[in-house]
Parts: C-alpha cells; structure tokens; sequence
C-alpha cells in the first residue's frame, strides 16, 4: 500500500508563493526608495517573471542581483530558494529561504518552500518541524497538515500520522486524499474498522476511486468479512477489471 502525496503541487506553491510575493509589493504604499533598491525591485520583477515561465537559472542570476542590491528583501530571497528548488540545488535553496525567514520570521510562504525542500533532501524531521511552523501560522493551512501526515507516514510514525491526517479532514471533509492516507494509515496501526470508515468515506466522496475500493476489498477479506469483500470486488470489477483481479488473487493467497 502507498499514501498519496502532494508534493507534486511544489511547483504551484512556489509559483504562487513568487505571484503573491510580486503582487503584494508592487501593490504596497511606501515612501520613496533608493536607487539601489529601485533596482532591486527591478532584478526582482524580472526574476519573478523568469520563475513564472520556467527559465530558472536566468531568474537565480537575477534574484541573486536583487538581494545583493537589497539584503533585506524577503520575498526575493523565498523567490530565489524557490527558482534554486526547481533547479534542485536544494542546499542553496535551503540557505536562501533561512534567510527570507531571518527577515521575516512571519513568512508563512518561506516557511512552507523550506519544509519541501527538507522533504527533497529526506531530512524528515526537519521537514515536519517546519511544517509545524506554518501551521502555527496558520492553523487552516490544510496542505501543511496533510504533509505533516505525509513525512510521518515515510517516518514510520503512524500514529502521528493519523492525527495529522485527521485535522485535514476535520478542517476539509471532502479531501477524498486525505482520508485514503488514513484508512492506509490505520491500517499500518491494525485498526481494520477506522480503516474501513475511512475508505468508505472516500467512495461517499468519489465512488470511483478504485484504489480505494481495492483497498477496502481487502481489507475485508483480510479480517474475514467475505460478503462485503465480494461486494466490493463486484463493483470494482464493473470499474476496473484489471484491478478486480488483482483482488481476486490477493484473496486466494490470504
């Protein structure tokens, strides 16, 4: 069994992190700035707009350009650990977003970019007490508590895992995602009839999920449920042959 996971979205976090950071200062009032820092936000503007279409060693220079004329300047620094993420120079990235976080220990955004980034670098600790950050941030940010699960689970922690898991769905009930990592979750703790609950609440919310349904036939062969085993491995068969299958042979080698 595997969870899913959501480190796919990496990209579109920094992404957004780099759009918001843009809109956010070209958007603020302030007196009059420097020439110098006129040409940081310049580099910045410039380097933002390389990271948005993907040309990222053309936005590392830029960004770079930008700090150095302005060493305060958070934002560039959270846009430069992310454009250094995508080049996966992940020990630049690292020092570039500690650094955006040193300006600005608010930084909600850095905070999220370098707990992905200790993810990539399989620094599991660090990468949950990261998230923890954000979430004391933001205790909505249901991504952050979703990877929280995530790192946990990898971490063979599960019952940490779980209750990661379960403030995501507690804060979104329709996260079919997340309630699939905790039906796999209860699962790894032997807790057959959670597991079960929350596959089931994955069908209420896609009914074809096959995956799920998979799983959940299983299980029930597993603890000796056969009739809803059968049920299950019917219905899957109608969604996915292939797969139906594949639980009919797991059941004839339990």
């Amino acid at each position: 069994m595997f969870v899913f996971s959501r480190y796919s979205v990496v990209i579109v976090t920094f992404l957004v992190a780099i759009l918001v950071s843009s809109v956010s200062i070209v958007a603020a009032p302030g007196p009059p700035v420097a020439e110098e820092e006129q040409s940081a936000e310049w580099y910045y503007s410039k380097g933002t707009y390389k990271s948005s279409h993907g040309e990222f060693e053309e936005a590392v220079v830029l960004l770079k350009k930008a700090v150095s004329l302005r060493p305060g300047f958070a934002y560039a620094y959270n846009d430069l650990g992310a454009a250094y993420y995508e080049l996966r120079q992940l020990k630049p990235a690292e020092e570039a977003l500690k650094k955006a976080i040193a300006i600005n220990p608010a930084f909600a955004a850095a905070y999220k970019n370098l707990a992905m980034t200790y993810g990539a670098l399989e620094n599991l600790e660090m990468e949950i007490e990261t998230y923890k950050k954000v979430v004391k941030l933001n205790a909505a940010d249901i991504d952050a508590y979703y990877n929280i699960g995530v790192a946990y689970s990898r971490s063979s922690k599960y019952k940490e895992a779980a209750a990661a898991y379960s403030e995501v769905v507690r804060l979104s009930p329709h996260d079919a995602d997340a309630f699939f990592n905790l039906g796999v979750t209860y699962e790894k703790l032997e807790k057959p009839d959670k597991a079960a609950s929350a596959y089931l609440s994955v069908l209420e919310i896609n009914p074809g999920a096959t995956d799920a349904r998979y799983n959940l036939g299983v299980l029930y062969y597993r603890i000796g449920k056969e009739k809803e085993g059968l049920q299950q491995y019917e219905i899957l068969n109608k969604q996915d042959p292939a797969l139906a299958v594949r639980l009919k042979l797991k059941q004839k080698s339990m």
